[in-house]
């Protein structure tokens, strides 16, 4: 059993991104306020219509290709959406005003409400499993659930106003931003919370904070400001990102790749970790932007008012390098007759799967290893109908990942 490490295969600096974005077909007249995918395959938009103000769920099972309404039981209140998250690969939630939680478990294709006992408009939400996971929003709300949302505990942040964004890299390690221009840290799950040092405290009201390991991260917010960190304690302005535009949305599908979006069809976009930011000119699309989403590493989506949807693909053989902390995965045998074995050792509990592709970067099969615990995980890949050839195996691990060559004989 030999030992390979990610990287080994493939060790590029950049990403290669088409610049082109095309519009996505969805059937909807919404807004859109929010995105998410569980895989390459499954997602959902969440939004509100324009005129009632009703809660509005499209989903997807064909990659972004294709878009239908989801049901929404009818004892749910009419409500904004504000966000959504995959917690599992058939597990969503969403989050709106007015203490709105809904929840679907068949992979968005109808929805459910719950009482989470709270008549704030939530305003974002952040799940680290099925059963662990936070909701954000006006007057300082910020609870935690340990049982998928059955109880709730009340935690007590620095601020009293508006929380828009929340990022966390672990089940301690998070990061809340918000009205007032606040950006709070918590070490220990949310119990307690620093103030964060920012050139912008009380000035700006934050939108979105993307956090890709515990000393790098961005947020974006009013009035076109763009901040990042590379301590996790102190963040500064990012001079490549000019505009006056509110920005909504900041995220990253990996170490290299991200997306920054918001009001007139403002769009940025980074290939380098976000040492650099480069403005996406759509002077057919000016729209409001408001949530980015990423089917796997290779597809980015953005969602905007007006049921309108945009995406752009990425190059995944320039992928491998972006793994937020790579793994020591064995596999064997290799080359291969039938079936290949993976071994790997998860420093956490983790959403684990097994993605295949071709040495074009053409995603040919995704096996869904589910919420694993942390310690030893074995898995195998059953190939024995794939071609003869070489290909390119990875395992994900949450934000962990590694990838190599296999030969299919």
């Amino acid at each position: 059993m030999k030992k390979w490490y990610a990287g080994f295969a493939l060790l590029l600096l950049t990403l290669q991104a088409s610049a082109q974005w095309d519009t996505v077909a969805t059937g909807a007249t919404a807004a859109f306020t929010g995105i998410d995918f569980a895989y390459r395959d499954t997602g959902a938009l969440v939004g509100y219509d324009s005129i009632s103000g009703d809660p509005k769920i499209y989903w997807t099972s064909t990659q972004g290709n294709s878009w239908s309404a989801s049901l929404i039981d009818d004892s749910v209140p009419s409500q904004r959406l504000r966000a959504v998250q995959y917690i599992t690969g058939m597990q969503a939630c969403a989050v709106g005003d007015s203490g709105i939680f809904l929840f679907s478990a068949s992979g968005g294709f109808d929805w459910g409400g719950k009482n989470i006992g709270t008549a704030s408009d939530l305003l974002a939400l952040h799940f680290r499993s099925a059963n662990y996971g936070f909701v954000a929003g006006e007057n300082g709300t910020l609870r935690r659930t340990i049982d998928g949302g059955q109880q709730w505990t009340i935690l007590s942040p620095p601020t009293s106003i508006s929380i828009r964004g929340i990022d966390f890299i672990s089940d301690a390690e998070g990061w809340i931003t918000g009205d007032g221009g606040i950006i709070a840290h918590t070490p220990d799950s949310g119990n307690t919370w620093s103030l964060d040092t920012t050139p912008l405290f009380g000035f700006f009201n934050g939108r979105s904070i993307d956090m890709l390991s515990a000393t790098r991260g961005f947020c974006v917010g009013q009035y076109g400001y763009a901040l990042e960190t590379n301590d996790g304690l102190h963040w500064t302005l990012i001079p490549s990102i000019s505009t006056t535009e509110d920005l909504h949305a900041v995220r990253f599908a990996n170490n290299l790749g991200g997306v920054i979006a918001g009001e007139n069809g403002k769009l940025y976009r980074s290939t380098n970790g976000g040492a650099g930011w480069a403005e996406e000119t759509l002077s057919y699309l000016h729209r409001h932007y408001n949530g980015i989403a990423y089917s796997g590493d290779t597809t980015a989506f953005v969602c905007a008012t007006g049921g309108k949807l945009i995406r752009s693909e990425t190059n995944i053989s320039s992928v491998i390098a972006a793994e937020q902390t790579q793994l020591a995965l064995n596999v064997y045998p290799n080359p291969f007759a039938d079936q290949i074995n993976l071994v790997c050792n998860l420093a956490e509990q983790s959403e684990v799967s097994v993605e295949l592709f071709d040495l074009s970067g053409k995603l040919l099969r995704v096996q869904r290893e589910g919420i694993q615990s942390s310690g030893e995980y074995r898995t195998g890949f059953d190939a024995q109908e794939l071609p003869a050839g070489v290909y390119l195996l990875r395992l994900r691990a949450g934000n962990a990942g590694a990838m190599m060559r296999v030969v299919k004989l």
